[in-house]
């Protein structure tokens, strides 16, 4: 069960073009994603970008897919114009893998290349609210941040506050004991 749980992340995918296997000219798709950190499903857009031989053209997407443990990448991406292409399983090592157009003229084969995902540090919400809080939250107070602040003179992943120790607890007996 998700639990208010998100990264984010960035990576890049390029295509030839207007020409098949050259990695010169290229098509790029920028993308800026969600990921689900329970299963690394993620979601989000991005710009293609680039020129061929019909001219320079700069499109909005939107993706969803899934980064693999095995440091893959699937996705399905849909741009503004209709088209439609999927990725499964493409390396992020500079390697290049054929995919397949879906739409709209019927299946069809392109050139991809995929970088490796860089992904935010963000873990879990008290990470993000953390990162974000200039101040103390109710669900989280200052002691359960990690400090960054340079005029910090705590140690340890949880800053907490010095204090004194607390006075023992006094005694009374009851009755007549």
């Amino acid at each position: 069960m998700a639990r208010y749980q998100s990264q984010t992340a960035t990576f890049t995918t390029t295509q030839p073009a207007g020409a098949f296997s050259q990695f010169g000219n290229l098509w790029t798709h920028d993308y800026k994603v969600t990921i689900n950190p329970c299963d690394n499903t993620f979601s989000g857009t991005g710009v293609e970008y680039g020129q061929d031989q019909n001219g320079a053209k700069t499109r909005n997407e939107n993706v969803t897919g899934t980064f693999s443990a095995d440091g893959t990448t699937s996705l399905v991406t849909t741009r503004n114009d209709g088209v439609d292409w999927s990725l499964t399983n493409a390396k992020t090592d500079g390697s290049g893998i054929l995919v397949q157009l879906l739409a709209p003229a019927g299946p069809s084969l392109l050139e991809f290349k995929v970088t490796p995902q860089v992904v935010s540090t963000y873990k879990n919400h008290r990470d993000y609210v953390c990162s974000r809080a200039a101040a103390p939250t109710p669900r989280i107070p200052a002691s359960g941040c990690r400090s960054t602040a340079a005029s910090s003179t705590s140690s340890g992943p949880l800053a907490q506050p010095s204090a004194a120790p607390a006075p023992p607890i006094a005694r009374r007996r009851l009755g007549g004991f």
